[in-house]
């Protein structure tokens, strides 16, 4: 069964609350690092000199090599790391935390629906369904064998219904 357009529009409003958590999530902890020590805003913002730098060049038409800012940026990020570890911090304390890494809480890798993605359309069929509140009754506990005759069977099976139930 498809999902309707308001399924899926409540499911990926989801996604993005999640990412938008996520975002503040990091903000705060940059903004955390930032007030111990400025040497993380610095390099903050020699990373998006050197990227502005870059992207102002590729525009004027001139050649820049991507290996030389490529091995700068990465400088840059090394120490980074070096600087949340001397401060007690993990070296991916800014990485975000994805609840499914495969499609990074996006929904979709590439053009395919992630797994996550695809449970949680059925998980919100199941929930509309109202099937989980039938379930909380109906289920083996409630299962009463004396119910299925054991003495009339299927002409081609030569099993009563009693049998075919514990089969």
């Amino acid at each position: 069964m498809p999902l309707t357009n308001t399924q899926y529009d409540t499911i990926m409003q989801r996604y993005e609350d999640r990412q938008l958590r996520r975002q503040r999530l990091i903000l705060k902890r940059r903004k955390e690092i930032e007030e111990l020590t400025p040497r993380m805003a610095e390099l903050d913002a020699e990373t998006a000199r050197i990227s502005v730098g870059r992207a102002r060049s590729l525009l004027n038409g001139e050649d820049v090599s991507a290996e030389d800012i490529t091995g700068t940026l990465a400088g840059l990020s090394a120490q980074k790391q070096e600087l949340l570890l001397s401060l007690g911090y993990p070296a991916d304390y800014f990485d975000p935390p994805y609840l499914c890494p495969d499609c990074k809480d996006t929904g979709y890798i590439g053009n395919r629906r992630c797994h996550c993605l695809k449970q949680a359309s059925i998980d919100m069929i199941y929930e509309q369904s109202n099937l989980s509140f039938v379930l909380e009754e109906e289920d083996f506990a409630h299962f009463r064998p004396d119910y299925y005759a054991d003495d009339l069977f299927a002409p081609c099976t030569d099993i009563s219904s009693l049998n075919a139930s514990q089969i």
